[in-house]
């Protein structure tokens, strides 16, 4: 036997001590046990040397009494090395998250509550803790019976906890836990309302001052908007609400306060925005995901998506009231977000375009130049600081032609439309063949020819232009209900029509009549 259980031979028994006359399994398993015990418990080895320990000892108990009963003798020694065997596993799997290890915690838990009293003080934590090493099984395999049986031994943890329990709190925090889990897995309604009721319960009874209420409420405010999402009914928005409040109230000032409590208030204030389009709740929703903004760091997974969320409050402000103000934070949010999200960050091209309509939109309702020029130099920046290889130096090109082509439209500079051509030449010769970006740049380029035909009735420049636009329409799939193609043959028409007018050419006129019917 002591081949392996070299942590209690050798750390206990090898220092001059005679040699001892051969004695019962039971005793030598029952002496190694407590040597063992008392070698956890004074930390003498590490977690790996008593995990090996605990392996050996178990295994010999379990071969013992595969052929004995458990005598009350040995009981208490057996229940004792049970429990301590599983939070050794258990300490293991959290350092290596080697799921062997947690597989051997609950095993020995299991034991340990088999051979506990019904009526055993410290049941009630051993059933949780033995829940908890149940709910990391369910989240390697995501097998289900990992969770049922987590929710059945916290649902007896819970019967045998007082209701003026301290253990009781954390008993309910568990099981309500593994309820929304379970409702997560299955979409089974009645687990997500036993989860809100547990929370509600855990919250009811939990003293004002104590520093896991904040906690417990950012819990019920979560289950309570996920039911929402399911059900709709204002009222779980109204108690969302009300719980991110009071938790914003009483710790907003404080260490205690965390940003997904207000991430959750937030949402929860944009979400009854969208159902009564109160403008109070807007207001909220935008102070808080600002609020939000400020406090994370840019590398936090949270801070783009808040920023997302802060330009559409904004935006939809603006939409319903006109506020300058607004749009002009809506813009200053997509800037930051533009500048900070990594290439490929989801949505960030159609923020891009969001970017580049809200400068637009700013500078038609204020028909001041000088809103135009700041679209013109934020594309400019863009491009300074982007790779000639990336794909939004395209994108940049594109967007900077564009707004200089407003301004040449708005204010006659030649040099505004010199520019914008050279751009997306650029654009054409960096896109990539049947790229939507390739099509987006010759109908772009083609169009700042024609401008500049038609100004200086240069047929080279009209030339180019029709050249282009056959060349896009080339690059679209032979499907005749695409509208992208629709309109390519619209503006192909027209320029054959312009080209018919300079020439005279019968051909050009009869290509512009098939394209425009």
């Amino acid at each position: 036997m002591s081949e392996e259980s070299n942590v209690t031979n050798g750390k206990q028994f090898d220092e001059g001590q005679e040699p001892r006359p051969e004695i019962p399994e039971a005793e030598l398993l029952y002496e190694e046990t407590q040597a063992a015990l008392a070698i956890a418990s004074s930390e003498a080895a590490t977690t790996e040397e008593m995990a090996t320990c605990w392996r050996f000892l178990l295994t010999g108990w379990e071969r013992y009494l595969s052929t004995h009963e458990l005598t009350d003798e040995f009981r208490p020694v057996l229940l004792e090395a049970c429990r301590a065997a599983g939070f050794c596993f258990f300490n293991l799997y959290q350092q290596n998250k080697q799921s062997r290890n947690v597989d051997r915690a609950v095993e020995a838990w299991r034991k340990a509550v088999r051979l506990s009293s019904p009526d055993a003080p410290d049941l009630p934590k051993l059933l949780n803790v033995l829940s908890i090493a149940l709910s990391q099984q369910y989240a390697h395999t995501h097998d289900l019976p990992f969770l049922d049986s987590a929710v059945e031994f916290l649902e007896q943890a819970l019967k045998l906890t007082s209701v003026d329990s301290q253990y009781r709190l954390h008993t309910l925090n568990n099981l309500a836990a593994m309820m929304r889990l379970r409702y997560l897995h299955t979409k089974d309604l009645a687990d997500q309302n036993r989860a809100i009721l547990l929370y509600g319960q855990l919250v009811e009874h939990t003293p004002l001052d104590d520093l896991e209420l904040p906690m417990y409420l950012h819990y019920l405010s979560s289950a309570l908007i996920e039911r929402f999402r399911v059900t709709h009914n204002v009222e779980d928005l109204n108690r969302a609400i009300r719980a991110g409040q009071e938790i914003r109230e009483t710790t907003e000032e404080s260490p205690l306060f965390r940003p997904d409590y207000l991430r959750d208030l937030a949402r929860g204030l944009t979400m009854r925005f969208e159902e009564s389009q109160d403008a109070s709740d807007l207001a909220e929703s935008i102070a808080a995901w600002q609020t939000l903004v400020d406090m994370l760091p840019e590398q936090s997974p949270d801070y783009l998506p808040a920023l997302l969320s802060l330009y559409e409050g904004l935006r939809k402000r603006f939409d319903m009231s006109g506020d300058e103000m607004a749009l002009q934070r809506a813009i200053g949010a997509l800037h930051q977000f533009v500048k900070c999200a990594p290439p490929g960050y989801p949505n960030r091209l159609a923020c891009m375009t969001l970017l580049h309509e809200g400068m637009l939109v700013r500078f038609a309702s204020s028909e001041k130049l000088e809103d135009l020029d700041a679209a013109i130099r934020t594309w400019e920046q863009f491009l300074d600081t982007t790779s000639i290889e990336s794909t939004d130096f395209l994108c940049y090109l594109n967007y900077l032609s564009h707004a200089l082509n407003l301004r040449y439209k708005h204010g006659g500079r030649e040099a505004d439309l010199e520019r914008l051509i050279h751009l997306l030449e650029q654009a054409v010769a960096l896109a990539a063949p049947g790229s939507p970006m390739l099509l987006y740049s010759l109908n772009n380029l083609a169009s700042g020819l024609a401008t500049r035909y038609q100004h200086h009735n240069t047929l080279a420049d009209l030339e180019r232009a029709i050249t282009l636009l056959e060349r896009a329409l080339g690059e679209i799939k032979q499907e005749g209900s695409a509208p992208e193609r629709a309109e390519l043959m619209k503006g192909l028409g027209r320029l054959y029509q312009r080209r018919y007018e300079h020439t005279e050419n019968l051909e050009d006129l009869e290509r512009a009549a098939h394209l425009l019917e």
